[in-house]
């Protein structure tokens, strides 16, 4: 069974809970966008299933940052039709640079606090992807930490102490790793 994770932002606002089959805080992400939504060094996702999403408190205080109008997706769609007007941009990953290019993806924050929710791309409607500094619930711990993207890290950040492997592309994918761990949660 998939482990249920209970998540909030700062502000006590908004309060959620998501099923996952992916629960380990594994892979820390510096690109310029995660370092930008989720402070000094990065980023770190959670997998987890969309139709189980529920939010039990602050539809109306979630917001989008995303480059899909509402029609493209019915999950978009639905949701969005739930919670009432959106704002929405199309995040760039590597500002200013030669590797500029728009993601796909949208990420939910809270409009009064700003911390964000979740990441969701269309491309896998199945998948969900909260932020694990927005999950309440205790996540077990990694044995080492995977960084992702070492090429999008400013040397002025400093990966983690301890085990760690870093990698300059996208490793495994959050199910795989946790299938190879032994930590995927049927």
């Amino acid at each position: 069974m998939p482990m249920k994770l209970e998540g909030s932002c700062q502000c006590g606002g908004v309060e959620f809970t998501v099923d996952s089959n992916t629960p380990v805080p594994y892979q820390l992400c510096p690109c310029s966008i995660c370092r930008k939504v989720g402070g000094y060094n990065g980023a770190v996702n959670l997998g987890a299933i969309t139709s189980s999403l529920d939010i039990k408190k602050g539809k109306e205080l979630i917001k989008y940052a995303s480059p899909f109008s509402t029609g493209t997706h019915h999950w978009i769609l639905s949701f969005t039709a739930n919670i009432g007007a959106t704002r929405k941009y199309s995040a760039i990953k590597d500002r200013g640079t030669k590797k500029e290019q728009k993601c796909t993806s949208e990420r939910s924050f809270c409009s009064n606090c700003s911390t964000m929710l979740w990441n969701y791309d269309a491309e896998w409607p199945e998948l969900i992807h909260p932020f694990a500094s927005a999950i309440d619930t205790e996540l077990p711990v990694p044995e080492e930490m995977v960084c992702i993207l070492e090429g999008s890290k400013p040397e002025w950040v400093r990966w983690p102490e301890g085990k760690k492997v870093v990698v300059k592309q996208y490793h495994l994918s959050l199910e795989d790793w946790h299938r190879e761990k032994g930590l995927y949660v049927e």
